[in-house]
């Protein structure tokens, strides 16, 4: 994790160099190191810049570690379902049923679990889910499952 955050670290202070370098071309100052010492403290686009970064930084974690990730929510899930779910012959499946997907998703419990899992991509991978719940096949093997999940995963996180 830590050299993810030095990459993403690293990445971040490349963008503000360049920021910051095109705006001493763009004025010219007679004393620079003054110049860009104003313009880091009161800079709006320097600021969106770190704001945007501190999101994103999530969002680098490895494909590989994501798919565990998607795979260890469902099977969360499914196990939930053997446990919980009032339709005895769906819970006994080795696949998700629809309705206890959406319905766990409603949870404050399963909020925070998939919270935990994915910081900035909870609410997408929920909205997804409750929102698309009539297209959904009756049981969710874990293939449509990941495959939903990946998608919603490789893209820009909603505020």
């Amino acid at each position: 994790m830590d050299a993810m955050q030095a990459y993403a670290e690293s990445n971040q202070v490349q963008e503000m160099l360049h920021i910051l370098l095109a705006r001493l071309l763009e004025v010219q100052p007679l004393d620079p190191f003054e110049f860009l010492i104003q313009t880091l403290k009161k800079d709006d686009q320097l600021d969106a810049l770190d704001s945007k970064a501190m999101l994103r930084r999530f969002d680098l974690r490895r494909e590989k570690t994501k798919k565990q990730l998607v795979l260890q929510l469902y099977k969360r899930l499914v196990a939930l379902q053997r446990t919980q779910h009032a339709d005895k012959m769906e819970a006994m499946g080795v696949h998700l049923a629809r309705g206890f997907l959406v319905s766990q998703l409603r949870l404050d419990e399963t909020r925070r679990h998939v919270q935990t899992l994915f910081p900035s991509h909870y609410r997408d991978l929920i909205a997804w889910f409750v929102k698309h719940e009539e297209d959904l096949p009756s049981v969710i093997p874990i293939e449509h499952f990941s495959k939903a999940s990946m998608d919603i995963l490789g893209t820009q996180a909603s505020a």
